[in-house]
């Protein structure tokens, strides 16, 4: 983890600032990848959707589509089988435009690039930087039968888990950016066991552990689907399921509310006693017009 990143003030009125203007969880998004915990100088590294709805504190919708936003304007590239993310003008500004062949910071900034996986990332980030950071030699990616990102594909995932949960009421928190394309590809096993990093995800989000694992492996075994990662997959399945019970404790709470006022009302109108001291008939306007006291038939 960095102690510090570096953000100028023009972020807010440069080409970027200006294009996500208005747009909180884009602007939230994009301050969080270039101050995040997980990222490093060269701005590309290794940063799940769930990380960045937990960590902000939005929905993971949210979090979705200020990044789908921020893919959108050019700031970054994400890699959603990778879960890794390339903000595009990181690297200038936490290490400069250029560097010497000299400068101590080459070797970092190689080792930094040699640690990221083979793919279009990759391949994007030697493009841009190889000369101005002395990058070694790579050789040319093979192109993917596929494309990155099915946006149909996330969606459909996305809107069977809130089917099963909300009773078929369709969402989507996809990033439409890439196909999900991705080798080692495999089922979850029936004795798939949630990491630490699951559990404290269950346990910050107050959901029971025990009985999200067991829903979650039944829809995944039922659905004969396959992940790279599926414990990611859970985070992922924690956070929305977390989200599904806020709305749904909303709902009861609003339910309830409304239910105690009709019975405060029918209380009133039970409890209502006449004052005795009041005459029985009060003639009704229209009626009769009382004139120095007394009454006079109309």
């Amino acid at each position: 983890m960095r102690d510090y990143s570096k953000v100028s003030p023009q972020f807010w009125t440069g080409e970027t600032g200006r294009a996500i203007r208005g747009d909180l969880e884009a602007q939230m998004v994009a301050l969080y990848l270039m101050t995040s915990p997980h990222s490093n100088m060269i701005g590309v590294f290794t940063c799940p959707l769930v990380y960045i709805s937990h960590e902000i504190g939005i929905p993971l919708e949210g979090a979705s589509k200020g990044l789908s936003k921020l893919v959108q304007i050019g700031f970054c590239t994400y890699d959603h089988p990778l879960e890794t993310v390339f903000i595009h003008e990181m690297a200038s500004y936490q290490i400069g435009v250029s560097l010497k062949p000299t400068d101590n910071q080459v070797k970092s900034v190689c080792k930094e690039f040699a640690a990221i996986p083979e793919s279009i990332i990759k391949q994007a980030f030697y493009k841009k930087y190889c000369e101005a950071y002395h990058l070694p030699k790579i050789a040319p990616s093979k192109p993917l039968s596929k494309p990155l990102g099915s946006q149909e594909q996330e969606q459909e995932q996305e809107q069977e888990h809130k089917q099963e949960q909300e009773g078929g009421e369709e969402t989507s928190n996809s990033v439409d950016d890439y196909q999900d394309f991705a080798p080692n590809r495999k089922k979850i096993s029936e004795n798939f066991v949630p990491d630490e990093t699951c559990q404290r995800f269950a346990l910050t989000n107050r959901v029971n552990l025990d009985f999200e694992c067991q829903k979650f492996i039944a829809h995944y075994q039922a659905n004969s689907e396959e992940r790279k990662d599926w414990q990611a997959a859970f985070r992922k399945w924690i956070l929305q399921a977390a989200q599904y019970n806020a709305e749904d404790v909303k709902k009861q709470q609003s339910g309830n509310s409304q239910d105690m006022k009709k019975a405060a009302a029918a209380n009133s109108i039970l409890s209502y006693q006449p004052d005795p001291a009041e005459p029985d008939n009060v003639p009704l306007i229209g009626d009769q017009d009382v004139i120095d006291g007394q009454y006079e038939a109309i």
